[in-house]
């Protein structure tokens, strides 16, 4: 869970009545439709990475390797 506090655990588009109330207005139910896309579009092999960092491409590639390694074990 994200701290409370912390401004990532607020909506970043959008707000309570967006989301969920003028939805709710039109029958929509938010979480269902996210959770629909989720289903359908949401998948590992359509996603990218972007390491940005301000260490060399060498650097990067081998902390990139620890994390993956670290990870997957």
């Amino acid at each position: 869970m994200s701290n409370p506090m912390h401004p990532w655990s607020r909506f970043t588009i959008g707000n309570l009545e967006s989301l969920k109330e003028i939805p709710l207005k039109k029958g929509i139910d938010s979480r269902e439709v996210l959770i629909n896309w989720y289903n359908k579009y949401y998948s590992a092999n359509v996603m990218k990475l972007c390491v940005l960092g301000s260490g060399t491409f060498s650097r990067l590639l081998i902390l990139y390797y620890k994390i993956i390694l670290v990870t997957l074990c």
